[in-house]
C-alpha cells in the first residue's frame, strides 16, 4: 500500500511537471482522483506544486537560454504573440510569475519572463506561490463540495 502511494505521488509530480511545461496536459483530474483515494492534501499539494513549478521553470529556461527561436519551436508561439506578451509584461515586476498557473497563457508568461528578467529566484518564488494556491483552492473546493453533496 505504501509503495503504491509513493508511485501515485511520483506520477502526480511528473503529470504536474508536464502540465506546467509546454506539454498540453492537465494535472487537476489526477490530483482530485488521488484526493478521493484518501491521500492527504498536504502531500498532494507538495508533489503537484513542485512538479508544476519545475515545469513552468522549464518554459522560463527555454526562453532565457534559448531565446525566441526555442520558444517558437517548443512553445509553438508566433512572433506577434511573443512581442505582445513582452509588451504586456515589460515594466512589470517578477510578481507576474504568480499567474503562471493560468491555463493557455501560463507557459507563455513564464517564457516571456525568461526573455525579460534574470531574477530566477524571485520568479520561482512567485510561480510556486501561485501554483500552490491554485492546488490548495481546488482541493479545498472539492472537500467543501463533498460535504454539501
Amino acid at each position: 500500500m505504501a509503495y503504491l502511494k509513493r508511485v501515485e505521488l511520483i506520477t502526480l509530480f511528473f503529470i504536474a511537471f508536464l502540465a506546467g511545461s509546454f506539454v498540453p496536459l492537465g494535472s487537476e483530474a489526477y490530483l482530485l482522483f488521488l484526493q478521493n483515494k484518501g491521500i492527504s492534501n498536504e502531500l498532494l499539494i507538495l508533489f503537484a506544486t513542485l512538479g508544476n513549478t519545475l515545469g513552468g521553470l522549464s518554459c522560463y529556461a527555454i526562453a532565457r537560454y534559448g531565446g525566441i527561436p526555442l520558444m517558437k519551436k517548443y512553445l509553438k508561439q508566433s512572433d506577434e504573440k511573443i512581442e505582445l506578451w513582452q509588451k504586456r509584461l515589460s515594466g512589470k515586476s517578477e510578481w507576474t510569475a504568480f499567474f503562471c498557473w493560468l491555463p493557455l497563457v501560463g507557459e507563455l508568461i513564464a517564457a516571456v519572463l525568461g526573455l525579460i528578467s534574470k531574477r530566477t529566484l524571485r520568479i520561482s518564488f512567485y510561480m510556486l506561490v501561485g501554483k500552490a494556491l491554485r492546488y490548495l483552492f481546488l482541493l479545498g473546493l472539492m472537500e467543501k463540495l463533498r460535504t454539501v453533496f
